[in-house]
């Protein structure tokens, strides 16, 4: 990944400082990605708040040039697709790449084929927001096709934080 240990432990003292801010979820999420952002380098990143029963989301802070096709984007996170965010609730971890999801073959997501792959994103780092077993909010990060895919490190950071 690039970043030593005190790096990565500066960004997640940030992060619990910031969960325990009196803050609106909008500046929440901005916060939140900006200090991340020290730590794993993304191109574009969604927050996301969701409701806890029907696990849809209900509200997102977004920096993703895929959202411009946001009619597909969403039917097909709804759909039967790879990786999607309820799927994270199913697995032990609830981190996913999907360049996991798909055992190393992106262009078996119709999400990528159809929506990423005009958009220039390559790869996504997605995290499940669980909080005492029910989900309250998705995180997701994007890199774009000519940079490097997520890491099983960086995945690893994310799990460790997300609590």
């Amino acid at each position: 990944m690039g970043k030593n240990t005190w790096e990565l432990a500066r960004s997640h003292d940030a992060v619990e400082r910031l969960a325990a801010a009196p803050l609106t979820f909008e500046i929440l999420g901005l916060e939140l990605s900006a200090r991340i952002r020290q730590a794993i380098p993304f191109s574009g990143r969604c927050v996301a708040l969701a409701d806890s029963d029907s696990l849809l989301v209900a509200s997102a802070v977004a920096e993703n040039p895929a959202l411009r096709n946001l009619g597909r984007f969403f039917a097909l996170e709804y759909a039967e697709e790879v990786n999607r965010f309820r799927d994270l609730l199913r697995q032990r971890s609830p981190v996913s790449t999907l360049q996991a999801a798909t055992n190393g073959d992106p262009r078996q997501s119709a999400r990528r084929r159809e929506v990423y792959d005009g958009s220039g994103i390559g790869d996504e780092l997605r995290v499940a927001l669980v909080l005492d077993r029910r989900c309250w909010g998705y995180f997701e990060l994007l890199r774009e096709q000519r940079d490097r895919s997520f890491s099983e490190e960086e995945g690893i950071f994310l799990a460790r934080l997300i609590p």
